[in-house]
């Protein structure tokens, strides 16, 4: 019965995907009533468009998604699924699914027997636009070609600007994954780096999530570095003690010139930053949110309590959570790679709300930052820049890290709003750039609506600082974790220069291909899945060498083969192929020996210091 399947679809879903359970919950939405169709299976009419037909639906649906399989295929529409039953998916395949009718997902509960059909496809399905850009963010290949679009023809009817819509969001996600892409291979060995060296601080640590929901609806004010920060500082002082204050390393200064002390302060940079704090005098009873791989002075600057948190690119963190997985797993943050959006995902976390960004210009002009001492090799070329909405209403002028930057603000805030409508996101920098789906008040309004008259309970913080032993790693658990790894490291490099050697033999054989040639690389090539089988153990055991050469594996992976003409014989096929296997093999092997030549001298120095 449909109470049954509903029910039934209720407990696959709690399992398969709580996130679409608790988008049922908050959407309202009637069920729809199909009907039989001629040939089987059951039609929909949902307003003026059918969206499945009276005849023949799974006929229907074949013809709309009879393109070929790729590495990701999204449907805007489902209706009673007979699109995605028809749509043929590799084994490599995802399938994600918006459907954006609350009536039609009511519909699917009573109709369609979901745990049957999303494993099968590999799919993934939801209701709303910010948590389908989420999972676009997450799943969108790099490669366009990779990519399948299924549009139901009633879903164009009654969402007319749809396409336009769809190929924007894509445009957006690839923009915004290809440039992280570009940012991370060329920081990743920085990051990589640094967090090795943070280690036996890092590992010692609390961890951020010991804070989360611990300052239930206390306001919170993000202070970043723009230039129209000074105009609000002043307007931030009769209220300091009626709200948290999140500064960034590069606030710390304009703040203590203001006398005010931040209660946290946030950072995530491995990059040399610690001059900006190095002689503030407020910071001595200032809370630490620390990265898991932030800039070593950091952890030992004279302050309170310091946290941890992690990132999901920070593979030294990866490989951490694989070696103690109870004990070292570090709080993710939703973040798009500036300190201002950890701050701010951190505010939201801790429960603070309204949760009010100043100084948050992103835009260019005369002036960069507040404290212009700090940033004079800064600079861009023209190229960089692009305009975006101003706060005002007129364009300003941004760059293309600052507009990644914004347009996580906007999609964030946006999760934000659905997920917790409650939660007050203000913006109140009045200046710069327009940040989407963040209010815009003046601080001095947004405080004096918002402040209560009690102080914030920092003894909080005291008591979540408060860990028990057990739950971070002891000097000699991380000197012992250490030298293990530089014993792997060691071997690593043995196996890389052992599969080179074995290469270059293989490639003369295919080269000379002579029948004495030949029956020696035949003889070989069983070691060839060895290596293989090698590499792969190498990936899931050591993460931390693929950190330093996160470019030149991705450079790997888009070599293309030697191409061979169709009517060469089966040999010369056979040896072509064995060819670019040996190619991207010795360049992928040699990676890898270059990874193990940066990363030994950190273990080393850091094994002798301990």
């Amino acid at each position: 019965m449909p109470e049954n399947l509903e029910a039934r679809n209720r407990a696959f879903l709690k399992e398969y995907d709580p996130d679409l359970l608790d988008e049922l919950a908050q959407i309202g939405g009637t069920a729809q009533h199909p009907e039989p169709a001629r040939k089987g299976g059951l039609a929909l009419r949902y307003r003026d468009a059918w969206v499945h037909g009276r005849y023949d639906p799974l006929k229907e649906a074949t013809k709309l998604v009879q393109s070929p399989a790729a590495q990701l295929h999204i449907h805007v529409g489902f209706g009673l699924g007979h699109a995605l039953i028809a749509d043929e998916v590799s084994a490599s395949s995802r399938v994600l699914i918006f459907e954006p009718f609350p009536d039609l997902l009511r519909t699917m509960l009573h109709h369609v027997d979901l745990a049957r059909l999303l494993p099968q496809k590999q799919a993934i399905l939801c209701g709303s636009e910010p948590r389908f850009k989420e999972l676009l963010a997450r799943l969108l290949p790099i490669q366009p070609g990779a990519l399948k679009l299924v549009l139901l023809p009633a879903h164009r009817q009654l969402m007319p600007n749809v396409d336009a819509w769809l190929k924007r969001i894509v445009a957006e996600a690839r923009f915004q994954k290809e440039l992280g892409r570009r940012t991370i291979d060329r920081l990743m060995p920085l990051f990589t780096r640094a967090a090795l060296e943070a280690l036996p601080h890092s590992t010692r640590l609390p961890g951020v999530e010991r804070l989360a929901d611990r300052f239930k609806d206390v306001p919170a004010v993000i202070v970043s570095p723009g230039p129209s920060l000074a105009r609000n500082l002043a307007a931030l002082r009769p209220y300091r003690n009626q709200v948290l204050v999140f500064a960034l390393a590069r606030t710390a200064r304009p703040l203590e010139c203001a006398g005010i002390a931040p209660d946290f302060l946030v950072h995530m940079e491995s990059q040399p930053f610690y001059q900006s704090i190095a002689d503030c005098t407020n910071l001595g009873q200032t809370h630490f949110l620390l990265s898991d791989k932030a800039e070593i002075p950091f952890f030992t600057h004279s302050h309170g309590h310091t946290f941890v948190y992690g990132n999901p690119t920070n593979l030294v963190g990866t490989w951490l959570a694989q070696q103690f997985p109870e004990r070292m797993k570090r709080h993710h943050l939703d973040s798009g790679g500036s300190v201002a959006n950890d701050a701010c995902s951190l505010a939201v976390a801790f429960g603070c709300n309204p949760v009010i960004l100043i100084g948050q210009d992103l835009s260019v002009s005369d002036h960069y930052y507040t404290m212009p001492e700090f940033n004079q090799n800064f600079c861009h070329v023209a190229e960089d820049e692009r305009m975006v909405p101003g706060y005002f209403g007129r364009p300003v002028r941004s760059l293309t890290n600052y507009h990644q930057f914004l347009l996580w603000f906007g999609d964030f805030a946006a999760r934000i709003r659905w997920r917790d409508p409650g939660r007050l996101l203000v913006n109140a920098t009045q200046g710069g750039a327009e940040i989407p789906h963040f209010e815009k008040r003046k601080l001095r309004e947004v405080l004096r609506r918002y402040v209560g008259d009690a102080m914030p309970d920092l003894d909080i913080v005291e008591e979540a600082a408060a860990i028990d032993p057990e739950e971070t790693l002891s000097h000699s658990e991380c000197l012992a974790l250490l030298r293990r790894t530089q014993n792997q490291v060691t071997q690593i490099e043995a196996l890389c220069r052992q599969f080179l050697s074995f290469a270059a033999k293989l490639q003369a054989l295919a080269d000379e291909a002579t029948p004495d040639a030949l029956v020696l690389l035949q003889q070989h090539l069983p070691y060839l899945e060895t290596y293989h089988r090698a590499y792969a153990e190498i990936q899931q055991g050591l993460p931390i060498i693929s950190g330093f050469i996160q470019s030149e594996l991705h450079e790997i992976e888009e070599m293309d083969p030697t191409k061979v003409a169709e009517e060469a014989d089966d040999l010369t096929r056979l040896l072509v192929e064995i060819r670019n296997d040996l190619s991207r093999m010795a360049a992928t092997y040699g990676a890898v020996l270059s990874g193990c030549e940066a990363v030994a001298p950190i273990l080393a120095k850091l094994t002798d210091k301990s």
